[in-house]
C-alpha cells in the first residue's frame, strides 16, 4: 500500500511514499461510511450496512499495484483524467476483523462513480469539453 504526496503535479501517478501494514491492530484507511450512498449500492441487500466485525475500506488501483503486468497491463485511468484528481480505479473491500481475507465488492471512481456512468459520460462528450444532448 502506498500513501500519496500531495505537492507531485499528476494526482494519479502520487502514491509513493510505502506505507507496511501491520499485521495486527489497526491503521488509518478510507473507510466508506456505513449505509451511505456508495455503501449502499456495494451492499443492497444489507441496506449499505456492512456485518458486525467488517467495514469497507477503498484503495487506489495505482501504477505499483501488483497487478501491474501480472494481471493487467498497467492501473486503468478513467477517461478524461487531467491529473488534477486522483483519476485510476479505487477498489472497495470488506474487510474482516478476523483477518480473514478480503472481499472485492466493487470497483469506483474517485467520486463514487461506477465504471459504466464514467463510460458514458465519454461517450457523450464532444471535442472543446461540449455535450451531446
Amino acid at each position: 500500500m502506498y500513501d500519496h504526496d500531495v505537492t507531485l503535479i499528476n494526482a494519479s501517478n502520487s502514491g509513493v511514499f510505502r506505507r507496511t501494514l501491520p499485521t495486527t491492530g489497526t491503521m488509518p484507511a478510507a473507510v466508506v461510511r456505513s449505509a451511505s450512498n456508495l455503501a449502499t449500492a456495494l451492499l443492497p441487500a444489507m441496506d449499505g450496512v456492512p456485518p458486525s466485525g467488517t467495514q469497507l475500506v477503498a484503495v487506489g488501483v495505482g501504477p505499483k499495484n501488483t497487478a501491474v503486468p501480472k494481471t493487467m497491463l498497467q492501473a486503468p485511468v478513467f477517461p478524461g483524467c487531467d491529473g488534477k484528481y486522483y483519476g485510476r480505479s479505487v477498489a472497495v473491500f470488506q474487510v474482516y476483523g478476523s483477518a480473514e481475507r478480503a472481499t472485492l465488492v466493487g470497483v469506483v471512481d474517485s467520486y463514487g462513480r461506477w465504471p459504466d456512468y464514467t463510460i458514458q459520460q465519454y461517450n457523450e462528450s464532444l471535442p472543446d469539453g461540449g455535450r451531446q444532448g
